[in-house]
């Protein structure tokens, strides 16, 4: 399923992406007495042409770097939503799957 780019992306020859494919991580740091979750997120511009091709616009990659998703979603909003979401669907999966 694609994602939906808000302001979709425009190469030099005037070809038009509104969509993103997401490759996202998060990897979480155990400590003594806290958990920490550094996170990439890379967002590729791409669409589908007439016949069903799908073209990617890697050069318009949008990039997403945070030290400790769990701290920033305290401080951001739309993160805390996001990340929200993300955990949510990931337990209603190890649950279905009784992981």
């Amino acid at each position: 399923m694609p994602l939906q780019s808000t302001n979709p992306i425009t190469d030099p020859e005037g070809n038009v992406y509104p969509y993103y494919g997401l490759h996202m991580s998060v990897s979480p740091i155990w400590e003594e007495k806290n958990v920490r979750g550094p996170m990439a997120l890379r967002l590729v511009p791409f669409n589908y042409l007439e016949d069903g091709t799908v073209v990617k616009y890697e050069a318009g990659s949008k990039y997403v770097s945070l030290f400790d998703v769990f701290t920033q979603a305290g401080k951001d909003p739309a993160l805390a939503e996001a990340l929200g979401t993300i955990m949510y669907a990931v337990q209603g999966y190890i649950s279905a799957k009784g992981l």
